[in-house]
């Protein structure tokens, strides 16, 4: 039992000092798709932005490391129209916590510069998403507002996804990381009893710094 406790003590060791954090954040473009029974999909497509940090831990073999983290990420999209004497628009807010738990295989290509390509799951929860409403009524100069809560009561909408994510990157001078990556969607986000899916896919691309 001792010899055990000492191999697991020494490998928890290793990996420590093998161990990196990094903090970043970047550009990425969710895309919501919906199918409903066997017609053809609809997408809808946010911009936004994440924030947020990782931790490369040595898994004992050169290149080879298991990053885990934690990221807060924004997405956002507005759709504008007009009927006859009443304009719009229609914005999609959207708030996540997200956790990915990644391999990465990095190799170097000169002194200063390491390329890695990375893979596995990432686990994100919604905190808010809501729809904000503003018409106009031209003639009369009348405007009206409302806002829309998809985690409301009742709600089809799910907040938990797991996602399965690849992507590839670059360390310059073990100082700076870029990244790009994309996530597929794996739970169907409705949860209503039908034969509607909805999945979650990201892109994203970014910038870290490395500790």
């Amino acid at each position: 039992m001792k010899k055990i406790l000492s191999a697991a003590a020494s490998l928890l060791v290793a990996a420590t000092a093998f161990a990196q954090v990094n903090i970043g954040a970047g550009y990425l473009n969710q895309t919501d798709r919906l199918t409903i029974g066997s017609g053809d999909p609809s997408n809808t497509s946010m911009n936004g932005f994440y924030v947020g940090a990782g931790y490369d831990i040595g898994l004992g073999v050169k290149g080879l490391a298991l990053v885990p983290g934690v990221y807060y990420s924004y997405n956002t999209t507005k759709k504008a129209g007009n009927f006859y004497d009443i304009s719009g628009d229609i914005t999609l807010k959207e708030h996540y916590i997200t956790v990915p738990v990644r391999v990465k295989y990095a190799f170097e290509v000169s002194p200063s510069a390491r390329i890695f390509l990375y893979g596995g799951p990432a686990f994100s929860a919604g905190i808010s998403s809501k729809y904000d409403t503003n018409l106009t009524l031209t003639t009369f100069g009348l405007s009206a507002s409302d806002s829309s809560d998809n985690y409301g009561d009742n709600s089809t909408y799910g907040r938990f996804d797991v996602k399965l994510g690849a992507g590839a990157g670059i360390d310059i001078s073990n100082m700076v990381r870029f990244t790009a990556g994309y996530d597929w969607g794996l739970l169907n986000r409705y949860t209503g009893d039908s034969d509607v899916k909805r999945h979650t896919n990201v892109f994203h691309v970014g910038v870290a710094y490395l500790f």
